[in-house]
C-alpha cells in the first residue's frame, strides 16, 4: 500500500473539484464576411461587424466585433457536439447557411466562416448565372440544330455524338432532332440548378484558376472558361498529387512506427529504471537508489506518481532539502494539470 502523499499536494487535490467546475465550457469561434468581398475589392475582406450570432444549444448570444469575429460558449458540452447556429445582421441574409446548420462542431479546430450577401445582390445573381446558363444552352442547342439540317459530314458529327450522350443509336435526323429538343429542355432545368449552386459558393475561399475560369462564366465566354481549367490538365495534377500523398503517408507511417518504437522502449526502460531504484531501496543501497530514480525522472520528468514516489524515498533518508525541491517540482506540475482539466491524470498519479 503506498504512503500519504506530501500534505502540500493533498491540500491541492482537496481544490481541484471546484477549479475544475469552472472549465467545463467549451467555445465555438467562427468569423461572418461579406460574400465574394476580397474577390471584387483585390484581396480586402469586408468582415460584417454587429452581426447577432447565437445557437439554440446552451450558450450566450454574441455580437460580432469589428474584425467579424465571435465566440459561443457553451456549458456542458462535450466537444464535437453539433450545434446550429443562426446569424442576423439588418440589410444581409446568411449565403451557407447549410454549413451552420450541418457543419457547426463545438470545440472545432478551425474558425467558421459565415457569408453573408446583401439578399437583392444574390437573387440578381442567381438571375444573372440562370440566363447565362439558359443562353449557353440556347446557343448549342441553335448550332446542332443547323447541323443536323444539312446533309453530309457534319450531319453524321452531330448525330454520332447525341447518340453517344443519350447512350443509343440514332437512326435519322428527325430522331436526333428530337432528341436534341429533349436535352434543351434538360440543359435548361440544369441552367437554374447551376444558377442556385453557383450563388452561394463565396469566391473568396477559391483558388487563382477557379477565380479566372467563373469571372469568364459571369462574362458568358464559358468555352473560355473551360479553356482555363483544362490548361492546367485536371486529370494528370490530380493524379501526380494522390501519389505524392501516398507516397507522404508511407513515409509518415514508417517515421510514426519507428518513433512507437522508441517511445515503448523508453517507456519500458523508464519502468525498468524505477524497478531498479526500488531493489536497490530494499538493500538500503542510497546513492544507487538515487541514480536510478534520478535517470527514470531524467526521461518521464512530468510523472507525479515517480516524483511523489522519489519525494517519499528523500524523506526516508533525511535528505529533506532534496526532497522539497521535488515536492515543488511535482506542485507545479499538478498545478499545470489543473489548469488544463486534466483531473483523471492527477486522481490517478497520486491515488492513495
Amino acid at each position: 500500500m503506498k504512503n500519504s502523499p506530501p500534505l502540500s499536494i493533498v491540500l491541492l487535490l482537496m481544490c481541484l473539484n471546484s477549479t475544475l467546475a469552472q472549465q467545463k465550457d467549451v467555445s465555438l469561434s467562427g468569423i461572418v464576411v461579406l460574400q465574394n468581398s476580397a474577390f471584387r475589392n483585390k484581396g480586402t475582406v469586408s468582415y460584417i461587424t454587429g452581426a447577432f450570432v447565437r445557437s439554440p444549444v446552451q450558450s450566450t448570444p454574441t455580437i460580432t466585433d469589428s474584425k467579424g469575429a465571435f465566440t459561443l460558449v457553451f456549458a456542458d458540452k462535450p466537444v464535437g457536439d453539433v450545434a446550429p447556429l443562426t446569424v442576423r445582421k439588418a440589410g444581409l441574409e446568411v449565403v451557407n447557411k447549410r454549413d451552420l446548420e450541418n457543419a457547426t462542431v463545438i470545440g472545432r479546430l478551425s474558425s467558421l466562416k459565415v457569408a453573408m450577401s446583401k439578399p437583392e445582390e444574390l437573387d440578381d445573381n442567381r438571375a444573372a448565372y440562370y440566363e447565362i446558363s439558359h443562353r449557353h444552352a440556347e446557343q448549342v442547342y441553335q448550332n446542332r440544330l443547323a447541323s443536323l439540317k444539312k446533309e453530309g459530314k457534319l450531319r453524321q458529327r452531330t448525330m454520332d455524338s447525341l447518340a453517344t450522350e443519350f447512350n443509343r443509336k440514332i437512326n435519322s435526323a428527325e430522331e436526333a432532332t428530337t432528341l436534341l429538343a429533349q436535352q434543351r429542355d434538360q440543359m435548361q432545368r440544369q441552367a437554374q440548378e447551376l444558377a442556385e449552386r453557383f450563388v452561394i459558393v463565396n469566391l473568396d475561399d477559391e483558388n487563382d484558376t477557379y477565380q479566372r475560369a467563373f469571372l469568364l462564366f459571369t462574362e458568358g465566354a464559358v468555352d473560355k472558361a473551360i479553356q482555363i481549367l483544362d490548361s492546367i490538365n485536371l486529370p494528370k495534377r490530380l493524379a501526380d498529387n494522390s501519389k505524392i500523398i501516398e507516397k507522404s503517408t508511407k513515409i509518415i507511417n514508417e517515421i510514426q512506427a519507428q518513433k512507437q518504437t522508441a517511445v515503448n522502449q523508453i517507456q519500458d526502460d523508464i519502468s525498468n529504471s524505477i524497478l531498479k531504484a526500488r531493489l536497490h531501496c530494499s538493500r538500503f543501497q542510497f546513492k544507487e537508489a538515487v541514480s536510478s530514480y534520478a535517470l527514470a525522472l531524467q526521461y518521464d520528468s512530468l510523472n507525479l506518481e515517480y516524483l511523489n514516489e522519489y519525494t517519499e524515498f528523500l524523506v526516508n533518508y533525511g535528505e529533506y532539502g532534496r526532497s522539497l525541491g521535488i515536492n515543488q517540482q511535482a506542485l507545479a506540475i499538478a498545478q499545470a494539470a489543473i489548469q488544463r482539466g486534466d483531473s483523471v491524470r492527477i486522481r490517478r498519479d497520486l491515488a492513495f
